[in-house]
């Protein structure tokens, strides 16, 4: 081989060479772009995978929301069962108190009923005499409704002295000529308010049991006038709420006016009380509605607006059922974790497990509080008020979204 002949198979090497490298570059990239697609794809199918696992038993979703959305599952019922907490038994539960029909010894009324047609032989049971109550049978039911009218004059008398005086009007009888009273406007407002009827489903309630044909204007009337009947018991029991040492707060979403505009109804209860107020999820209605007032330990969902600076008079305590659940999601979300240990929750154990996901403690930022990050990124407070909870633990619990 001649030395130009050598010299051109050398560059057609070359150049053979130079076209496998841009090759390979070319393959490790496109390489490199489906991995990181494959790896935006892996987390997408983790976010997915993660929203549609939640469910009223690993976090704050109702359990109205179960079945709605496809894929969603419920809570894992097997696992509640085998904790103790499986389906109920008929009848009575533990714990509640009994209720049954009992006799009367003074009845209300007493029907006598006697045999009636022919005996055997022929003759008429009722001419035969009475021996006495073979069995005796109580009914307990209503008596027939019936709205009676009921007149009130007010009479005018004249003194000697020439003046006149007229009788005052009765205590809850209206100014108006006719009108509606005090028992019918208790029944109405019962079941709007109590039993939560749709006004027309209230008009109707009213009409077919007792006969009177309320139109729907007068039964709205009746929300404000039993507002103004309560005002002084609510004003009291907000300020008692307001007083106590713990108290659970809430905000429930609700849809009102004919468009279905989004409030709130927001409730603060203790052992004794409970106080709903409508509103929104916003500083203003948090402050107006005993939040500014609270000087105790407050129970809430962690709602970022329980922690703002117009509220800081009172001490935070998670709900313990949101911790559990949070407890539950860490479960589920990280079930190859190492270190399982059992939770108990009223002296049972919890119906799920908590695995050590890689805890680490840092320092504390009050004295008698802990804090442990995992690796799964919920952190972990908790600590120790005997004073204003009997002892309980208070923790609290974030997690990023």
């Amino acid at each position: 081989m001649s030395r130009e002949e050598l010299v051109a198979l050398v560059v057609a090497q070359a150049g053979l060479i130079e076209q496998l490298r841009a090759g390979i570059a070319e393959r490790d990239e496109r390489l490199a772009g489906q991995e990181r697609r494959v790896e935006e794809l892996a987390a997408e199918v983790d976010r997915l995978r993660r929203a549609g696992s939640r469910n009223s038993g690993n976090s704050s979703l109702p359990p109205s929301s179960e079945g709605v959305l496809p894929g969603r599952a419920g809570p894992n019922r097997a696992e509640r069962r085998a904790a103790g907490g499986g389906k109920r038994k008929r009848g009575k539960q533990p714990g509640q108190d009994g209720r049954t029909l009992a006799w009367r010894e003074e009845p209300d009324r007493v029907e006598a009923h006697f045999p009636v047609g022919a005996c055997g032989c022929g003759a008429s049971l009722a001419e035969m005499a009475a021996v006495g109550v073979a069995r005796s049978h109580q009914s307990h039911d209503l008596e027939p409704v019936r709205v009676g009218v009921t007149q009130h004059d007010l009479y005018r008398v004249v003194c000697g002295c020439g003046r006149c005086h007229v009788a005052a009007r009765p205590e809850g009888v209206s100014g108006a000529p006719v009108s509606y009273g005090p028992e019918l406007r208790a029944l109405a407002t019962y079941f709007l308010v109590r039993q939560h009827l749709p006004v027309e489903r209230a008009r109707e309630a009213v009409v077919e049991l007792c006969g009177v044909a309320v139109s729907a204007g007068w039964l709205h009337s009746l929300l404000a006038l039993g507002a103004d009947a309560v005002e002084e018991s609510v004003t009291e029991i907000g300020e008692r709420i307001a007083a106590e040492k713990v108290a659970g707060f809430d905000e429930t979403p609700l849809k009102v006016g004919p468009k279905g505009e989004k409030r709130y109804v927001l409730s603060a209860s203790t052992l004794l009380f409970t106080l709903f107020m409508l509103g929104r999820r916003d500083k203003a209605s948090f402050r107006v509605f005993l939040l500014g007032r609270m000087l105790g330990v407050v129970v809430h969902d962690r709602y970022a607006l329980y922690d703002c600076d117009e509220c800081t008079g009172f001490l935070h305590q998670l709900c313990v059922s949101h911790l559990l659940r949070d407890l539950q999601d860490v479960v589920e979300t990280y079930p190859e974790a190492p270190g399982e240990r059992r939770v108990e929750h009223g002296g049972r154990p919890h119906h799920g497990r908590v695995r050590e996901c890689g805890v680490r403690r840092v320092t504390p930022r009050d004295p008698g509080s802990g804090y442990a990050v995992n690796a799964s990124g919920v952190t972990l407070i908790s600590g120790v008020s005997r004073d204003s909870c009997a002892g309980s633990h208070l923790a609290r619990i974030s997690r990023p979204m």
